[in-house]
């Protein structure tokens, strides 16, 4: 996936998440790409896409909600450091 946004439409966003009693902020790349909407966090290496923006949001939501409790289950919380938002 090109990171060029110039020629086609790209979103930005911070998802907040709610976790052991943390706040995270996670950035979010969202690309227009044909008849696709993909979401990349690049920090975590998760990519989803949908057929909608409102699919895709939803999509990534719940692809980090995942990852966050994987981490919680093997032990690396602290990979989320840098995401707590003081």
């Amino acid at each position: 996936m090109s990171s060029n946004c110039n020629k086609t439409k790209c979103l930005y966003e911070n998802l907040i998440f709610h976790f052991a009693g943390q706040k995270l902020s996670i950035p979010i790349r969202y690309k227009k790409e044909d008849k696709w909407w993909i979401a990349r966090c690049a920090e975590n290496y998760i990519v989803t896409r949908g057929r909608s923006l409102k699919e895709t949001k939803e999509l990534i939501k719940e692809a980090l909600e995942c990852y966050i409790e994987t981490l919680k289950d093997i032990g690396e919380l602290r990979r989320l450091k840098r995401f707590i938002i003081p």
